[in-house]
């Protein structure tokens, strides 16, 4: 553990050696604290938990790459999934990650999408057809 703190200083760090096994880590950002007969967890930024698929997925992907700054998804192709059926994902993840609150051109977006939806959706089935 000397060694890694040596030629990897970290702000945190851990030896943990139970059943012959050892475990050595260190990380700029803290893990787990532990307090008595208490221990508390903080994901690591970039963490996230994995959700169903697609728009939600997507979003998800795209947040992450925010937070961490890496290349983001462009909202025009976030829009297209929400056309092709995902909208209801893609606001789920607006409220659930606070994804894009803070462009309200792009909410406005997701909601004409929705009307579009909820449009076609009447039409079939109340349409001359019927």
């Amino acid at each position: 553990y000397r060694t890694l703190a040596e030629v990897a200083p970290a702000p945190y760090g851990a030896l943990i050696e139970a059943d012959g096994i050892t475990v050595i880590s260190g990380s700029p950002e803290r893990f787990l604290a532990s307090s008595g007969d208490r221990i508390e967890t903080r994901p690591i930024k970039g963490t996230r938990p994995r959700t169903p698929g697609g728009a939600e997925e997507l979003a998800a992907a795209d947040k992450d790459a925010a937070e961490n700054g890496r290349w983001r998804i462009r909202e025009r192709d976030l829009h297209r999934l929400d056309l092709l059926g995902g909208v209801a994902g893609g606001l789920v993840a607006q409220a659930v990650l606070r994804h894009k609150v803070r462009k309200p051109g792009f909410a406005a977006g997701s909601w004409l999408i929705v009307t579009l939806h909820l449009s076609a959706l009447l039409v079939l089935l109340l349409g001359p057809w019927r």
